[in-house]
């Protein structure tokens, strides 16, 4: 008989949470009154540089090269229409929903009460979104280097156009990106990607009909991936094997929504999807297998968001969206082996979340996601891995982050254990420097911003850091790693890119000499909050 995943207590307080969040967005959703009715809609799209500064040749030249965003992109964002009721939960939502595009600096929604209702004046101020640059990540010794020619808001359409070279310690890789978010009927997004790497191929392409607001009925997806190439499998921060993998997946889910308002929804749904993943060792890719699974199975998701606004995060000179509502999702999916597998088996995965607003602007979120595959045999393979980070800012030019997270494995696919070092989890350590099945992360930095707006282009803020990390294998011993430091911040507040950190530390651990080690990297090594 195959055992139900996780402990009977972890099963109650999952059960518990989705349940109360089902009652708490079913209650939510209740209709409301009657109200006032939208009778107009004005928008108003400004350049990358206003009037003021255009009157410069350069600022001039460039809103003259930039593509202004099309109106039917800002329009289909919005949640309200004329004469619609006026509802302000949908007016904030259609702000995020703006924001979220990457592609403004800037979006605002007034409404304006008139004689005959309300009219509402929309406000965006495009971003630079055409990027060609130089990325670079370094740890002392070793560096990424990324080339790029991007373009994210492409004749105004908010179609993303990509192609990339990136050079790191393990292999050289060419990228080609096109995704549109309503290619189709104004509503099914396409995308596709192709990478062509010194030791190996792949790509990717999707239909996807998403959930275009919280209230959303319906959305689904299809999505296809390909790949064959060398996997390296690294055992204490050293290489320990290189192998061939050939990958090819279809993927296909669908879900209605049972409650959706602005304030929330549940969502129940159908996943399925049908696999080839075969891994060999290196010199045996000529005789690799041809393997064949399916799987199949329902999902539940619930939420019910509590959205804070915030400046200067991840972005400089920027509204940021942070949600701190509580979530909870569940999925089940069956593997038997008429599908392919080896033996009767069953897959699991469930996430858990919520935040916390505290007080004198400052915020913390939580999150546990855990995932296996359980069979009449036992666990097969499963990981669980757990967050928490707070963030404090007086003003908007002191920030204050801390971070703590870990996890760990049983059986995870080779190439896909925990890996820290070169800007993951540590700055000032190499790639590949803390490997395993087990890891664990703590990290805080204090950010000051000196200049919120130099010449109008750019933000640039001074840090302090510290950050202590590890990776290993369950049976050897813990391996981690010190690092504390200062550095400088810099980014444009005109473009779409986050935050650059130049840094200057001292690393300590993990058996690499001590010292102080010069790093380039962008966000947060923790990959944000």
């Amino acid at each position: 008989m195959l055992r139900p995943f996780g402990t009977p207590s972890l099963r109650f307080m999952f059960g518990s949470a989705l349940l109360a969040l089902a009652v708490a967005v079913s209650a939510s959703a209740q209709s409301p009154g009657s109200r006032a009715r939208v009778r107009g809609i004005v928008l108003q799209r400004d350049e990358v540089f206003d009037s003021v500064e255009a009157q410069h040749w350069p600022y001039r030249m460039a809103n003259t090269l930039h593509v202004e965003t099309r109106m039917h992109v800002i329009r289909r964002e919005l949640l309200l229409d004329v004469g619609d009721p006026f509802d302000s939960a949908l007016v904030a939502e259609s702000e995020r929903n703006l924001r979220a595009l990457g592609i403004f600096r800037d979006v605002e929604i007034d409404p304006l009460q008139t004689d005959s209702g309300i009219v509402l004046r929309v406000r965006t101020a495009d971003a630079w979104t055409t990027t060609m640059g130089v990325g670079i990540a370094t740890s002392g010794t070793e560096s990424i280097i990324d080339l790029s020619l991007q373009e994210t808001n492409l004749l105004g359409t908010r179609t993303v156009a990509l192609l990339g070279y990136r050079n790191d310690p393990d292999r050289s890789a060419i990228t080609a990106l096109f995704d549109t978010p309503r290619a189709i009927g104004d509503r099914v997004g396409v995308g596709g990607s192709i990478v062509e790497r010194s030791d190996g191929r792949g790509g990717t392409g999707s239909l996807r009909l998403p959930f275009l607001s919280l209230s959303s009925k319906y959305g689904g997806s299809l999505t296809a991936s390909v790949f064959q190439g060398r996997v390296l499998q690294f055992l204490g921060g050293t290489l320990s094997d290189s192998l061939w993998r050939e990958f090819a997946i279809l993927r296909a889910d669908g879900a209605v929504a049972v409650t959706a308002s602005p304030r929330g929804y549940v969502r129940v749904g159908l996943l399925a999807q049908y696999l080839r993943d075969d891994i060999v060792p290196l010199e045996d890719r000529d005789t690799i297998p041809r393997t064949r699974s399916g799987t199949a199975g329902p999902y539940i998701a619930a939420r019910a968001p509590r959205f804070i606004r915030v400046r200067n995060f991840e972005r400089i000179g920027r509204i940021e969206d942070f949600d701190l509502g509580p979530f909870a999702s569940l999925t089940l999916l069956a593997a038997p082996e008429a599908f392919g597998y080896e033996r009767n088996g069953i897959g699991a995965a469930l996430g858990v979340g919520t935040g916390l607003r505290l007080p004198g602007g400052t915020f913390a979120r939580m999150n546990i996601r855990a995932s296996g595959l359980q069979t009449v045999d036992g666990t097969d393979s499963a990981t669980v891995e757990g967050a928490v980070s707070f963030a404090g800012q007086r003003g908007e030019r002191h920030l204050v982050v801390l971070h703590s997270s870990g996890g760990m494995q049983k059986n995870p696919v080779p190439g896909r254990e925990f890996d820290l070092g070169l800007g993951t989890g540590l700055r000032a350590f190499p790639a590949h420097a803390f490997t395993g099945d087990r890891y664990f992360v703590l990290a805080g930095e204090y950010r000051y911003l000196v200049w919120p707006r130099l010449l109008g282009l750019a933000g640039v803020g001074v840090a302090a850091f510290a950050g202590h990390a590890g990776a290993w294998e369950h049976e050897a011993a813990v391996r981690a790693g010190t690092e504390f430091g200062l550095g400088l911040r810099l980014a444009s507040i005109r473009e779409v890119g986050g935050i650059w950190r130049l840094d200057v530390s001292r690393r300590s651990g993990g058996g690499f000499s001590s010292g102080l080690v010069f790093s380039l990297g962008r966000g947060f090594v923790f990959g944000g909050i």
